[in-house]
């Protein structure tokens, strides 16, 4: 049975469309957020100060200007709560509820981590916070903060997610205070 040059054609047409359907369907695009996007990451964290080291699970959620950070030890013991914004959060730890609009004042209060809290949420996405001028900044061969120095703080970027080209390891580090972020899971949008 011979088909039709038309019906050939319309197949020859159907397919090509599904073909680019589906080739478009597994190409990855872009979800790098801007800077006052939806995002969360789930990963882990070191902190070392000048007194103590410790590590533990991390959940961050920003929304906007908003963020919530879960911070957990092993087996969700010390589980720690900072909620707000960079002008007024609330932390909870151990039942206690406290509310300041101090953010990092209230964060060494009761953590004793000097948390650079205002740019982390640029600083984590890859970009250079907006705030305050970087004082320098460099980038590997695909165009990525590999460091960046800003408000005294040093930012090394060890690590980027294959699939949404974000920080997944990054060095946040002022004199003896050191933050090493491990971002297993993005969550973009």
């Amino acid at each position: 049975m011979r088909l039709s040059k038309y019906v050939c054609r319309t197949l020859r047409g159907t397919l090509g469309i599904a073909v680019v359907w589906a080739l478009a369907a597994c190409t990855p695009f872009s979800t790098k957020p801007t800077d006052s996007s939806k995002w969360q990451i789930q990963g882990k964290i070191g902190v070392t100060t000048p007194s103590e080291s410790a590590s533990g699970f991390l959940v961050w959620e920003q929304n906007n200007d908003r963020f919530r950070i879960h911070v957990s030890g092993p087996l969700g013991q010390g589980t720690t709560e900072i909620e707000g914004t960079s002008d007024e959060i609330t932390l909870t730890q151990d039942g206690q509820v406290i509310h300041s609009d101090d953010p990092q004042g209230l964060i060494y209060d009761q953590l004793g981590w000097h948390f650079p809290i205002k740019n982390l949420k640029y600083w984590i996405v890859g970009k250079p916070s907006p705030l305050t001028p970087a004082s320098e900044m460099e980038r590997d061969n695909d165009e990525r903060l590999s460091l960046l120095k800003q408000d005294d703080w040093k930012i090394e970027y060890h690590r980027y997610d294959a699939y949404t080209g974000l920080p997944s390891r990054l060095r946040i580090s002022q004199g003896q205070w050191r933050f090493l972020l491990v971002i297993k899971h993005w969550n973009v949008g």
